[in-house]
């Protein structure tokens, strides 16, 4: 049994620690650096990584990763739990979804894996810590929030794969019923499809909202599903609870505002839709009805836009449909 090193965190086995890992540099010529938490089993086994703040300013998968590292005993766990809870260092420090440093190319970290060594920062950013995943990791899962408190739902990258298999697996041990088995364009260069990719099945939570809707529930869901999956794969000896059922989705889109102005939703988180029904109403300033929002599916609701005005484009609804 060996130490586990990553960055400038080192774990002997049997202990946790805490460094910081490499990721860029500055325009002062400092290293960009992200805080990694390790908790390095007594006994050889499987190193589960977990990120949180891919998106600066979704602080639930945050919080849920410092809670089981908080209650995890190195004593007694074959295997280790690598926490990197602010994935994104720039953009949490400056709680927003996009580093403030990604001036050229993709904002979005999460959509430029596996990244580039002589790219632009989003894409320098994700190759170092590329790099770092398929060294370390046996299996990953990335943490997102959604439009609401209430958010919850998993998914991965289906491609028939045997990673796939594996990662809906994962996606069943976590513990949240609704699992979308995903091969959506975007996400073709987000972390955990390109971790599939490479043999390291990998999964995306969704659990609570945004910046100040992180819930002490949604943080729970982070941090319960964190120990049932450890449990699964064979971290902690504890046997892992799976669900009776879950909701497999076939579909799932995020729904654009046609129009803008005040935006009043007819309907709720986990609300079963039919196509054409009315699911928003939105009005002028004058309070004058425009035309109302309705369905383009017979589906679920899994986020709801939360802002009073919208503007053309905005995301207002993300919607399943159940398999």
């Amino acid at each position: 049994m060996e130490k586990l090193q990553i960055g400038s965190a080192v774990a002997e086995p049997g202990s946790r620690a805490h460094g910081y890992l490499d990721v860029a540099s500055y325009n002062d010529g400092l290293p960009v650096q992200t805080p990694v938490i390790i908790v390095h089993g007594a006994k050889p086994g499987p190193k589960l990584w977990a990120q949180g703040c891919i998106h600066g300013d979704e602080f639930c998968g945050t919080l849920g990763i410092l809670k089981i590292c908080r209650e995890l005993d190195p004593a007694k766990m074959a295997g280790s739990f690598i926490g990197l809870p602010a994935l994104n260092i720039t953009a949490f420090r400056s709680s927003q979804r996009f580093s403030p440093y990604s001036y050229f190319g993709v904002p979005d970290l999460n959509r430029v894996f596996p990244g580039k060594a002589n790219g632009n920062f989003n894409e320098i950013m994700a190759s170092n810590i590329f790099e770092t995943v398929q060294k370390q990791a046996d299996f990953m899962i990335d943490f997102h929030c959604g439009h609401n408190a209430e958010t919850r739902w998993t998914l991965y990258n289906e491609d028939g794969s045997e990673e796939a298999k594996k990662s809906m697996e994962l996606a069943k041990a976590f513990g949240i019923e609704i699992i979308y088995p995903c091969d959506y364009p975007v996400l073709q260069n987000a972390m955990f499809t390109q971790a599939s990719n490479k043999g390291i099945p990998g999964i995306i939570v969704e659990s609570g909202g945004g910046g100040e809707l992180a819930t002490e529930e949604a943080v729970n869901t982070v941090a319960e599903g964190l120990a049932n999956m450890l449990k699964y794969v064979g971290v902690l000896e504890e046997p892992c609870q799976l669900k009776d059922q879950y909701i497999i989705l076939k579909a799932w889109d995020w729904m654009l505002a046609p129009h803008g102005g005040r935006f009043a939703p007819t309907v709720k988180i986990n609300d079963t839709i039919e196509k054409d029904q009315i699911i928003a109403r939105v009005y002028t300033l004058f309070d004058e009805e425009l035309e109302p929002i309705r369905s383009p599916l017979n589906g679920l609701v899994l986020t709801v836009n939360k802002k009073p005005f919208v503007s053309a484009g905005d995301s207002i609804f993300q919607m399943g449909t159940p398999a």
